[in-house]
């Protein structure tokens, strides 16, 4: 889950972004909505950069403020822990 935490006197609107840095590529994976959070699970393990936009309910900008975070992102294994032979 990804959760940003703006304030603004007339409510918040948040877009989400997620950059693949093995391939230097953008994504917004959600458009500018009030819901200040964001279910997400990346296709592969690597290095990301995740992305939030904030504006104002009523800005005409692109958008007012961000905040960009890096994430590793690794692939879970499982492991064995016992056997047993009869």
């Amino acid at each position: 889950v990804i959760k940003g935490y703006g304030n603004s006197e007339n409510g918040v609107l948040y877009q989400f972004w997620v950059k693949d840095l093995s391939i230097n590529s953008w994504t917004m994976i959600r458009d500018y909505g009030e819901t200040n959070s964001f279910n997400y699970t990346p296709a592969k393990a690597g290095k990301y950069l995740i992305g939030i936009h904030v504006k104002d309910k009523y800005s005409k900008e692109n958008l007012d403020d961000f905040i960009y975070e890096n994430y590793d992102v690794s692939i879970s294994k499982a492991k064995l822990e016992k056997v047993e032979v009869s």
